[in-house]
């Protein structure tokens, strides 16, 4: 699903495997929804946010992914 903007409780509703793409006006948004998704690397300690971004399209992807911790290696 494209969304135009990125919320805090979009990230706190995924799950492991889910994914948003975000397509955005201008370039500054993506770095805004980045450095949200890095934010929340931080605060959750059970999932983590990956982000993929192109700049000529003006989109970033989110996935949602299973935190890898000492007790899983």
């Amino acid at each position: 699903m494209i969304h135009s903007k990125l919320k805090t409780s979009m990230l706190n509703k995924m799950c492991a495997g889910d994914e948003i793409t975000l397509k955005v006006p201008n370039p500054r948004d993506i770095e805004t929804a980045r450095s949200l998704c890095y934010r929340m690397n931080r605060l959750d300690d059970k999932i983590s946010f990956s982000t993929h971004v192109d700049f000529k399209e003006l989109t970033i992807k989110i996935v949602a992914m299973k935190k890898i911790g000492e007790d899983d290696i």
